[in-house]
């Protein structure tokens, strides 16, 4: 069978046009880069000017812009790439901020559970401005990173609410779970709430309690917010932190409360029942497992 070949003959605008662009793309750095790359001249782009005029067009969106959040193309971060290999491609890949963006979370993937938002994965230590904070601030942070360079044990880090303790908390998380251990950063109360919710489903309280004995590292934040019951204290915390303590797990703490303050709050329950004795039992692990630190500064919610 004979081949049959189309041709379209262009009209005057679309010829005027198409001049336009080649004259466009001959000049133009980065076209000169891509056909230095591929070992072409100038004849190919004569064949394929409106789809290499296309990839410089998308490209140019790229040259301005800031950041995720300005992202102009149809794909947020997705950069297209012209390819060649006999044939004339597009491929969609990566911006550097969308690989900036995915390299600053890699290190999700070692936490076992969390209740922190995208913001707080992304904190580290090292990028905490000190600059214009309080020296009893500074000396916070200076024992978190002393504390991570020669975790002997965990820290037990208190204070008034808003001062940063969550902060600082996210960040010795994210900087062992860089460190590729396996890691854990609760809310108390809302780790309460959540076993209670899944009483009826032994397995997956089972699986929780389990994880938060066996992770390498566990931050349990806010711990005296949630409301105190023999069941949440002798159940749930106290074989937690117990196998940690006798595992030599680290374990780290955020509360309002000093550590004596605590006691008191673990030694009554909601329905007004006393019992230090358990409530020891559970700070002594509290005090094994940790150093007590105090966290002093503004409240940085107002």
């Amino acid at each position: 069978m004979e081949k049959i070949e189309v041709h379209f003959e262009l009209n005057e605008e679309q010829r005027r046009l198409k001049e336009e662009r080649l004259c466009l793309l001959k000049a133009d750095p980065e076209v000169k880069r891509w056909l230095h790359q591929y070992q072409l001249d100038e004849s190919f782009l004569e064949k394929h000017t409106t789809k290499i005029h296309e990839w410089l067009m998308s490209l140019k969106k790229c040259q301005s812009c800031s950041g995720l959040d300005e992202c102009v193309q149809p794909s947020q971060g997705q950069l297209l790439n012209l390819v060649y290999d006999g044939l004339l491609n597009y491929q969609l890949t990566d911006c550097r901020y969308q690989r900036a963006r995915r390299d600053e979370l890699t290190h999700v993937k070692n936490y076992i559970l969390h209740h922190l938002s995208d913001d707080l994965l992304k904190v580290a230590v090292e990028n905490i401005d000190l600059s214009n904070e309080k020296p009893a601030y500074v000396s916070a942070v200076s024992e978190v990173v002393r504390n991570l360079k020669e975790p002997v044990k965990g820290l037990y880090l208190h204070g008034a609410p808003g001062v940063g303790k969550t902060y600082l908390g996210a960040c010795i998380t994210n900087y062992f779970a860089k460190h590729n251990k396996k890691v854990a950063f609760v809310n108390v109360p809302e780790l309460i709430m959540a076993l209670k919710l899944n009483m009826s489903e032994n397995s997956i309280m089972e699986n929780m309690i389990r994880s938060l004995k066996r992770a390498d590292v566990v931050l349990f934040d806010d711990i005296g917010g949630e409301s105190v019951t023999a069941w949440s204290r002798d159940e749930i915390l106290l074989p937690i932190l117990n196998e940690r303590m006798e595992k030599h797990r680290l374990t780290y703490f955020t509360s309002n409360y000093t550590i004596k303050e605590l006691e008191g709050h673990f030694a009554m329950d909601s329905r007004g029942n006393s019992d230090p004795i358990k409530a020891n039992r559970l700070i002594e692990r509290i005090k094994a497992l940790t150093f007590e630190k105090n966290v002093k500064g503004c409240n940085r919610r107002t």
